[in-house]
Parts: C-alpha cells; structure tokens; sequence
C-alpha cells in the first residue's frame, strides 16, 4: 500500500514539474529583435564613407601637387604658370589668352625653375588619373585632378601635335599648367591654341618648340611682320635678284612703329646683302643699332627703316597689352583696338577710337602713348578720345 502510494506520488511530481517547465519556457520573454536602419540612416553612413575617401583622395593629390610643385613657376610676362623643361633654368610656357594668332603657343624661357621633371612617351592607358598642377601670381599652387582618356591628332597654330583628352575643364587659370601622371612623369602642358586651351602631349612639345622657334616665326611674334622668299614675279616687279619681301605687317607692333610697310622689299643689312631669314633674324637680335638698319625697297626707292631693339620690342608690346590697348594706323587719323575686359575696355574706351590727347598734352601719336603707358606706373592715365562728333576723356588705371 505505502509503495503504490509512493509511485503515485513521484508520478504526480513528475507531471507537476514538466508543467512548470512547459509553462516557463512558453511564458520567458523573447529576446528583441535588432532594430533595422532607416534609409535616411543608411544614406547618411554612405555619404559619410564617401567623404572619408574623398578626405583621403584629396589629401593624396595634395601631398602629389606638393611634391611636383618646384617644377612649376609662374610667369609674369605671359600671364601664366610655366613648367620646367630640358635643362635647369628653361622652362616653358604658353601665350595669353589676348594674345594674337600669330605668337606660337609655346614659348620656351630663361627662369629659375627647378630641377625639369621627367617625360612619359603617349603611353598611358585610359582611365588612368592625372595631375594637373599650376601656379597663382602670387606663386601660390594650383591643381586639379583628371582622368585620361586618350589621345588625338589636332592641329594648333596650323601645326600638328597629339592632344590628351581628360574630362577637367581647361582654361585660362590652367594656362601654362603641366598635367603629369602619378608617378610624377611630365605627360602634358595646357596651352592656348587658336583661343581655346588643350593639354598638349610632352612627346609633341620638342617638334613644337622646333617650328615655332625658327627666325620666321621669332619674327613675326617680336616685331610682327611676315617676310617670304623672293618668287619669280617679285624679281621682275622690283627688278632685283635677292631680298625678302614683306608680305605681312602687324598693326601696332615694333615693326609698323619703325615705318616698315606691307610689299616693302627688304634688300640689304648695312651695305651687306640680305636673302635669308636667319641673317635678318641675327640682326633684330643685335645690340648695334647700326645692325638693325634695314636697307628697304619701296615703290623703286631706297629708304633706311631702323627697328628697335629686342628688348624695347618685347616691353612696348608688354607694356600696351597690360591696359588692353593696341594702336591701328587709320587712312585719316590713329584708332585703337580696346580688348574687352581689360582696364581701358573698363574705363569706357572701344575699338576705333581715335586719340586727342595722352594725360595733359595733345597727341594721337603711337610712339608717345607707348611711352606713357610703359612710364604710367601706379598713376592713372588721362586719355581723351574722339568717337563720331563727340569727344570724350577716360581715366585708365592698370
């Protein structure tokens, strides 16, 4: 009797503690479940991630432009950054954007520029990201990344050369940049051609710098004038057998103030024949004024026209263009040519204008506006100018 009360009793127990246990584990609270992120959230971790590697991006080319940066200078006289080239204290840049069709966009020059970087051939792959670093005028680094994206055969200033494409935006605050890949190799220059800017291949800048640095061309950018051989007709008209003709000249330039004209015959350097560039070249270049007498041919009569000096070309050019005024000889009276944008555009001057006075003297004269601009300085310069009837004065200050 007490032994089957016994196995009840355990079999009772038994019963009672699977229930509790059944209850237990159907009455425990469920753990919760992890919250899922809004989409606003998961945006913001995005852009967040993004922003760290454009941090890390950035601070990247920045270290790079950093490093290439005493191969870059800027050059004052052309308005733009220049690049170390070929030897210590060469290095090359491009024209200004105002500049005319006639000067090369390339120009090589004599500045402290560092040591020149090294040149990568058209080698590189599309894709690949460049670095395109430049100089502010007050000698502050510039640069913008870009990404490669082929090569093409264009034309610049009538000659051929391999332009890069990337997809950055070239303008005039790049002029005169290099674009060099992230080994740190030269693979472009931004330059200026026909009034746009390309980055031109390193590997097409050592035939550019060939064409553009002959004698005809160191002449038609310094004085502004285009001589050619002597042809079979010109020797009969002029009843001669050597000399160069003048087939071009520029407006406003060196060779125009001298008095050289448009079909003149040049024929001798004194007393000396002339019949080659070169020769012709060597004397504009000479310190001895008497070298650079021209001896001319015009309508069958000898007259002597003597050309400035190399230098005084150069800073009378200069000197002109840093107020946007350029002169052009009229039939009747001396215009102007005002580029827009520029100090004297600002002050109110436009093309074909014609000079009454240069600060407080009466005068159209090209030689005296010259040298009122190159001796301006800081001070204003008073012009007074003739448009249709009615006179009209402008202060203009660079």
């Amino acid at each position: 009797m007490n032994e089957s009360v016994s196995r009840k009793y355990i079999v009772v127990l038994a019963l009672l503690a699977g229930a509790v246990l059944v209850a237990g584990a159907l009455l425990k609270p469920k753990a919760p479940a992890p919250e899922q992120p809004s989409p606003s959230e998961t945006a913001s971790l995005q852009a967040r991630v993004r922003r760290e590697d454009l941090g890390d991006t950035a601070s990247f080319f920045e270290k790079q432009a950093q490093t290439l940066a005493p191969s870059v200078v800027y050059d004052k006289p052309h308005n733009s950054s220049a690049v170390a080239w070929a030897q210590s204290g060469q290095a090359i840049t491009t024209r200004s954007a105002d500049a005319e069709s006639l000067d090369p966009p390339l120009v090589l020059i004599r500045h402290n520029a560092g040591t020149p970087p090294f040149v990568r051939a058209d080698n590189q792959q599309a894709g690949r990201w460049l670095l395109i670093v430049g100089r502010t005028a007050d000698g502050q680094i510039l640069w913008t990344p870009a990404v490669y994206g082929g090569t093409r055969q264009t034309t610049c200033a009538g000659e051929t050369y391999r332009e890069l494409t990337v997809n950055a935006r070239l303008d005039s605050a790049l002029s005169g940049a290099g674009a060099f890949d992230l080994d740190g190799l030269l693979v472009g220059l931004v330059a200026n051609c026909d009034g746009s800017y390309h980055l031109i291949s390193a590997a097409s800048i050592p035939t550019l710098l060939t064409t553009f640095e002959t004698a005809e061309k160191k002449i038609e950018t310094t004085y502004g004038f285009h001589v050619g051989d002597l042809s079979a007709a010109a020797k009969s008209f002029f009843s001669v057998d050597a000399g160069l003709f003048v087939a071009e000249v520029r407006q406003g330039d060196a060779a125009d103030r001298a008095g050289l004209n448009a079909g003149d015959l040049l024929t001798g350097l004194k007393g000396a024949p002339i019949s080659n560039k070169q020769d012709l070249w060597r004397a504009l270049e000479s310190d001895d004024e008497s070298a650079r007498s021209l001896e001319v041919l015009r309508n069958h009569r000898k007259l002597t026209v003597k050309m400035p000096s190399l230098a005084d070309a150069q800073r009378t050019r200069v000197a002109d263009e840093s107020l946007g005024i350029r002169i052009l000889p009229a039939a009747v009276a001396e215009s102007l040519y005002v580029a827009p944008g520029t100090p004297a555009y600002s002050a109110g001057l436009r093309t074909e204008d014609h000079l009454v006075q240069i600060n407080e003297r009466r005068s159209s004269a090209v030689a005296e506006l010259s040298r009122a601009i190159a001796a301006m300085g800081d001070k204003p310069l008073l012009l007074v100018y003739q448009r249709g009837r009615v006179q009209r004065a402008a202060l203009v200050t660079k």
